[in-house]
């Protein structure tokens, strides 16, 4: 029998979905179905119905001797029937998540019946972002740093070509929220302030304190009953201060050799900018905030090759105007153009000496200062 059907299964057409037992079986099956009056061929039917939903890819719009059986594969309309979920949004899904199928030899999207129930849960826990941050109390742009520091991971990726936005696991974002909250508050709370506050005064992120949170890293958590989610916690600064903070980067800001040098910090970042001193980009360990900072190595190859007309007044007790009249009457130069910055820097190293700074030419008249405060500005021919 079995043999016979599969010779039927072949002959039939296999490029839409079958609806009937008179496209699979032709004229056999209209001569078996006319025969529905007599039990003996119940038997026979029943064989050829189960054989057909266990070997053909078969939905459950399929009706054999005006009979159905579970079938392999749902259709979408089924689907939606079923499960309340409408077909637009299982297509969407499906193609987003690479798993939209067809009836195998036809070109008629279907889904695997055995996998119906799970995609079904998967889609009603789905939640939009604006939802899943009210879920565990944050602001929908608060949720879009989480998302950024990678606590948050959408269950169905953004996909512009199934055209869906991102979505989220309700289920795994009530975990989390769960996770992070305590059972209870400290016998004392004195000193604990409310999130908010500690990421504004810290400059850390969420992130950085629901990391802590869920290592179990903070020992004093509150909180406050009057709110409710990831909003309501109470947490101690300085706890939260000594974990987060970024170690020093071991370099020097603007404003240190502005100190050293006794010019100003825009001088300073003009030399910064114009790369007569390296540079590179760390984060202010209290801020966070990108700086441009110098290696101290680099800074005191500076100091020993230059020196700056604030620096030579301080050392003189001299005014700028009459310290610079007298290094220009000796015959000494700035090193720097005054279109790069207008404070003033000078050699120290003598003309002609294989040391002279990057920027100076050779038959520039800037001799050695490190006699400049005695034998120019302190008055001696």
């Amino acid at each position: 029998m079995h043999g016979f059907l599969d010779s039927l299964h072949v002959q039939a057409e296999h490029a839409r979905a079958y609806y009937g037992g008179t496209q699979l079986y032709g004229k056999f099956y209209q001569t078996l179905a006319n025969s529905r009056d007599n039990p003996a061929y119940d038997p026979v039917k029943d064989e050829i119905r189960s054989y057909a939903y266990s070997s053909l890819p078969l939905t459950d719009n399929t009706s054999i001797f005006g009979k159905f059986e579970k079938p392999r594969y749902l259709s979408f309309a089924s689907f939606e029937r079923q499960f309340g979920i409408t077909a637009f949004l299982l297509r969407k899904v499906l193609v987003a998540t690479g798993a939209l199928s067809t009836l195998p030899g036809s070109d008629v999207e279907a889904i695997d019946a055995e996998s119906a129930v799970l995609v079904a849960g998967t889609i009603r826990d789905l939640v939009r972002a604006k939802e899943g941050a009210d879920l565990i109390g944050i602001s929908y742009q608060v949720f879009g740093t989480l998302i950024e520091d990678g606590m948050v991971v959408p269950a169905i990726p953004q996909d512009d070509d199934a055209r869906i936005s991102a979505w989220y696991s309700k289920s795994e974002l009530i975990r989390l929220r769960d996770r992070l909250l305590p059972k209870g508050n400290p016998k004392n709370m004195d000193g604990l302030i409310a999130i908010q506050d500690v990421i504004r005064s810290v400059a850390c992120t969420y992130g950085d304190i629901l990391r802590l949170l869920s290592r179990n890293e903070l020992k004093r958590i509150g909180v406050d009953r009057s709110k409710s989610g990831i909003t309501s916690l109470m947490l101690d600064r300085e706890e939260i201060k000594s974990k987060v903070l970024l170690p020093h980067h071991g370099c020097l800001t603007a404003a240190d050799p502005s100190n050293r040098w006794k010019t100003s910090t825009k001088a300073v970042y003009a030399l910064f900018n114009n790369g007569h001193i390296e540079t590179r980009i760390e984060r202010n360990p209290e801020t966070r905030s990108p700086q441009k900072v110098v290696a101290v190595a680099d800074v005191e190859t500076f100091e020993r090759r230059y020196i700056s007309l604030a620096e030579c007044c301080e050392r003189s007790g001299l005014t700028p105007p009459k310290a610079s009249n007298r290094l220009k009457a000796t015959g000494l130069a700035r090193v720097f153009p005054r279109d790069q910055m207008k404070d003033a820097f000078y050699s120290r190293a003598p003309r002609g000496s294989r040391s002279s700074p990057r920027g100076l030419e050779p038959e520039s008249p800037c001799w050695s200062l490190t006699w400049f405060p005695k034998a120019v500005i302190g008055g001696a021919d």
